[in-house]
């Protein structure tokens, strides 16, 4: 098993996970246990939360991503349909490739 599957594996079943952890806090709180998070509960909590948060984001802006790429294919492939669809978009790339063969 490599390494990230068993630091994974490791985090979501400790008791310190991000969210399970945090209402297995509350109720010693509330049951009257005095419960103190160790530092290496807050690490472990942080990097799950980073990886999750990363994981997320970069799902959400792979859409966008393609649809970068999509138009620089169409200006590539057809600048005159590009021209009259987006002339805003057209100008600016047109200015750009200009600029770099300068």
């Amino acid at each position: 098993m490599s390494s990230f599957l068993r630091l994974l594996t490791y985090f979501l079943y400790d008791k310190s996970v991000l969210f399970t952890g945090h209402f297995a806090q509350r109720e010693l709180v509330l049951n009257g246990n005095d419960y103190e998070a160790t530092d290496l509960d807050v690490v472990k909590n942080m990097l799950l939360a980073f990886i999750l948060s990363y994981t997320l984001i970069f799902t959400v802006m792979e859409p966008l991503r393609a649809a970068i790429k999509a138009v620089y294919v169409a200006y590539a492939q057809n600048p005159r349909s590009l021209s009259h669809a987006y002339p805003l978009i057209y100008h600016r790339l047109t200015r750009l490739s200009e600029a770099n063969l300068s």
